[in-house]
Parts: C-alpha cells; sequence; structure tokens
C-alpha cells in the first residue's frame, strides 16, 4: 500500500560463532532448541526460570508513544497502521477543540499494561482502533479495569479505515460522555460502512 526504502547492508563477515546456529556441513552435530523437559525434576526449575524472565520482560521491554494526552479527555488507543490514520483523525478532533490524545503501544508483548491503567485514570473514555475484529481490546479492558469507558472501532483488514471515520468514532464517544463534538446534524458516525464496528462496548 505504500512504498518503501529498502537500504543496502552488509553483514559483517567476523559474527561470533553460535553453538545453537542449524549449519549443513558434515559433522555438525544435533542443534536442538527447546523449553521443555520431560524430567520433572528439571521441568519445573525451567517453568520458574521462565516465569522469572517473562516478569523482567514485561517490567523492562514495555514500548509505547503518546500523542496530545497531556490534557486529554479521551484517548484513542492504536497500533500500526490505524495509529497513523488515528493520529490524523486526532489532529481534527483538536481543530474542533475536542481534548483526544492518542495511546499507541510498540510492544503488543509485553503489552503497556500499567500504562492503559494509569491512562484510564486521567480520561473519560478509551476508543480502541484496530484493523481486525478487536484482538488487542481486551487487552485494553483489562488494563482500564473499568476506570474509564471502553469502545472499540476496527474494520477487517482490505479497506483501511480513514481519518475521517476514526473522526466519526470519537465523536460519538464525545456523545456518549454527554459532551457536543460540534459536528454538523448531517455527519453522523452511524454512516460507517458494513464490516465497521463503531463505539461497541464489550462487557
Amino acid at each position: 500500500m505504500e512504498p518503501v526504502l529498502l537500504r543496502d547492508y552488509e553483514v559483517p563477515a567476523d559474527l561470533p560463532a553460535k553453538i545453537w546456529a542449524i549449519r549443513s556441513s558434515p559433522g555438525s552435530g544435533k542443534r536442538i532448541v527447546q523449553s521443555i523437559s520431560l524430567d520433572p525434576e528439571v521441568l519445573e526449575p525451567r517453568n520458574v526460570h521462565l516465569q522469572e524472565k517473562h516478569s523482567l520482560i514485561r517490567l523492562r521491554e514495555a514500548r509505547w508513544q503518546d500523542y496530545h494526552l497531556d490534557d486529554a479527555r479521551l484517548a484513542v488507543v492504536a497500533f500500526g497502521t490505524p495509529a497513523r490514520v488515528a493520529l490524523s483523525a486526532i489532529r481534527s478532533a483538536r481543530s474542533r477543540g475536542i481534548p483526544v490524545g492518542l495511546f499507541r503501544p510498540i510492544t503488543l508483548f509485553p503489552f503497556p499494561e500499567r500504562e492503559i491503567a494509569d491512562l484510564a485514570i486521567r480520561v473519560d473514555g478509551l476508543l480502541v482502533v484496530e484493523m481486525n475484529q478487536g484482538q488487542m481490546l481486551e487487552d485494553v479492558q483489562l488494563a482500564a479495569a473499568g476506570r474509564a469507558d471502553v469502545r472499540f472501532f476496527g474494520r477487517l483488514g482490505g479497506l483501511v479505515p480513514t481519518p475521517e471515520d476514526v473522526l466519526g468514532a470519537v465523536e460519538c464517544l464525545v456523545r456518549r460522555q454527554g459532551g457536543d463534538p460540534g459536528v454538523p446534524p448531517d455527519r453522523s458516525p452511524e454512516r460507517a460502512s458494513a464490516g465497521v464496528l463503531v463505539a461497541r462496548r464489550v462487557r
């Protein structure tokens, strides 16, 4: 859908040897990478180690970006292409006086759940925008834990949602919060085309 410019690069010739690397040379031996053992005495300590490792990853490796959230009363949560579309919609919404910002998860595992939880305390509503059926929606709901009204807007791929589509969903959320988005009467988020879920609350 978009042009991509690939940079030329060279693989260094002096990379260190890796004992786990698979090679086709004779006599290289088996290379097995596994996280399970059939020996119960070995398996349980290994599982404990993996849980500790995952906990450390959740603590240290979550990545995200935020835009215009300092004074936001509403926030759009989106990743990938929908996040770029949502940012355009947010700029339009702010030009209309709607205090909305964007939270963009960069890592989906680990998910930035602590940051979403903090955000849910500061805003009245969260709009999850995705190009799927809502795979991230449940993550946002679990992190928000009922602190903010969580809604969903999505399309199932093929057709990319437009900034106008997302803006319509934002305006719908504003109405739910009792606000006035200041849009003409003939502009309604219900005009969304088939297959689009607009501001659907999932309990």
